[in-house]
């Protein structure tokens, strides 16, 4: 990696994929190679019976691969195999009227582990209801500080969402300015639509959205928790493979990390997506722990999340 130098430099430089070779002599010093993003972004229509040509959605698919992908989103340059994963896929629910459209919006990302072909899941949400309006042939604008339509919005708050997690689990706060970033987006967004839109307001009734997604991120409160995530992904995961038995204890002692955000902040978004994102992975670190870390596990992640207990009742004893 070139340009401004950080901390997910290091990790990268050791991570010798047979394929990252290739893909450099294949792309040499091509500009494609600046950009962060290797997202796959699909459209599916919940039900047929829409107005419009079913053209639509494979347009929009394209139009919103290249302006995720090929968009320059940072001062850092990323080589082809340092880009962040991830999918974004755009569930069409209702067509209010023609080019009009609400759907669910699924982000999620990925994270290679150091040492092994492992990619460890680092964001999985989902925001429910999105408004947006949408012809073939639009062009999607980034809208850091000015509002163009709520879909270039959308698209570019949960880039800079996706770079402020992914940076995290590199170096310690190390996405701040992304989630800084994330939250101007919703910032120059007109009054109507950051009081009237669910998926952009901050009333009572919709918690899971964009503001409170950015605003937790944020939150003096969670700071502890963001720098267990760089230690949960730099300082242990990527070294699972040296001493599994190890990592497992020290896993189990800074994840109590979380317990004390918990007390300070009750239900908090940020806590809950950690849990969404790792559920299925905790339990493979630790269905071969012993009762007690079991145990400690299962209890800590059922206060974060009690939704999530038939996930982890495996661990239960």
């Amino acid at each position: 990696m070139v340009g401004k130098m950080h901390n997910r430099t290091s990790i990268f430089i050791s991570l010798k994929f047979i394929c990252s070779a290739i893909l450099v002599v294949v792309f040499g010093s091509s500009t494609l190679s600046a950009q962060e993003f290797d997202i796959k972004v699909t459209v599916t229509p919940s039900n047929t019976s829409m107005l419009s040509d079913p053209q639509i959605f494979r347009n929009l698919e394209v139009a919103a691969t290249e302006f995720i992908n090929r968009t320059k989103w940072t001062s850092d340059e990323f080589e082809p195999h340092e880009k962040i994963k991830g999918s974004i896929q755009f569930i069409i629910k209702r067509e209010p009227s023609i080019n009009n459209f609400v759907a669910d919006l699924v982000v999620k990302t990925v994270r290679p582990v150091y040492n092994t072909s492992y990619e460890t899941d680092v964001l999985s949400f989902t925001d429910a209801d999105i408004n947006f309006s949408y012809i073939v042939g639009q062009v999607l604008q980034r809208s850091d500080n000015i509002y163009y339509d709520n879909l270039s919005s959308t698209l570019t708050f949960f880039a800079y969402i996706m770079l402020g997690m992914d940076y995290d689990t590199f170096s310690a706060q190390g996405g701040e300015e992304y989630f800084v970033k994330a939250r101007e987006v919703r910032s120059a967004l007109p009054a109507s639509i950051q009081t009237s839109d669910p998926s952009w307001g901050n009333n009572a009734i919709v918690t899971r959205n964009k503001f409170y997604l950015v605003s937790d991120f944020l939150d003096p409160r969670i700071k502890p928790a963001r720098t267990f995530i760089y230690d949960y992904h730099r300082n242990i995961l990527d070294n699972m493979t040296n001493d599994p038995d190890l990592q497992r204890a020290k896993l189990v002692s800074s994840i109590s990390t979380l317990d004390k955000v918990l007390q300070s902040y009750p239900n908090s978004l940020a806590l809950q997506i950690f849990a969404d994102a790792k559920r299925g992975e905790l339990v493979e670190i630790f269905k071969v722990a012993d009762s007690d870390q079991k145990n400690r596990i299962y209890e800590l992640m059922m206060r974060i999340n009690p939704s999530q207990s038939k996930y982890f009742e495996v661990l239960k004893n």
